[in-house]
């Protein structure tokens, strides 16, 4: 994990970029320590592509007993994840 993204198995995954600033500069977003990281057995690494998506970047890997359910989309609007400019 870099600033510039998430990568696995050396492809960056789409919109992963680890933000560290709120929009305008006011507050610092405190994020999971870059660097390389393995997962355990029994581990995930949650992935939300989009700009300011809270996920594993931040907070770092989740034991599988800890999810619930499985999101399931219910209404989209096609290219509402492009909404937000890149840099916002």
């Amino acid at each position: 994990m870099t600033r510039s993204g998430v990568r696995v198995d050396g492809h960056t995954l789409p919109n992963s970029r680890v933000d560290r600033w709120t929009p305008g500069h006011h507050h610092q977003i405190v994020h999971y320590p870059f660097g390389t990281y393995h997962l355990q057995h029994g581990q995930v690494w949650l992935y939300a592509p989009g700009n300011y998506a809270f996920d594993s970047s931040y907070y770092g890997p989740v034991p599988e007993t800890s999810i619930l359910q499985r999101a399931v989309p219910w209404w989209t609007i096609p290219g509402s994840q492009f909404w937000l400019q890149k840099g916002d």
